[in-house]
């Protein structure tokens, strides 16, 4: 389930910021997707919510230790997988973005079985596909 935070944005209009309509309608298509249901259902349940600063992807991995969690970005996409001690507890879930996540700051939390992933709203230099370290 996809949740939008009502927050107050900013009006002003910098180099870095996203087309707002571009990211509603993802939003809305990601949210009315019949495989997200499922996906939820089947692997491990998200929610992506969005405040004046970043974006955060929760992840509910209760039956995971934080060593069995990665997460990678890769141009658009945001990969999280969860290794457990059996073939059935693996499971995987991939988050593409309307931009380049690349080239935002992410950051990643595991405490008590949430997985929380930042993603900056503000362009970063970075650029690079990348593991992102989980706290």
């Amino acid at each position: 389930m996809i949740r939008r935070m009502k927050v107050k944005m900013s009006t002003r209009k910098d180099d870095y910021s996203d087309d707002l309509k571009e990211i509603d309608e993802w939003l809305t298509k990601l949210f009315l997707d019949p495989l997200t249901s499922q996906l939820d259902e089947t692997t491990f349940h998200i929610e992506i919510f969005e405040t004046c600063e970043d974006y955060i992807i929760e992840a509910i991995l209760a039956k995971y230790h934080q060593k069995d969690i990665s997460v990678y970005l890769n141009e658009k996409k945001i990969y999280i997988y969860a290794d457990g001690l059996k073939k059935k507890e693996k499971k995987s879930r991939v988050i593409e973005f309307p931009f380049l996540v690349t080239e935002r700051k992410v950051s990643a939390y595991f405490n008590d079985g949430i997985l929380e992933i930042f993603i900056s709203k503000e362009r970063w230099k970075c650029g690079k596909n990348r593991r992102v370290p989980i706290l």
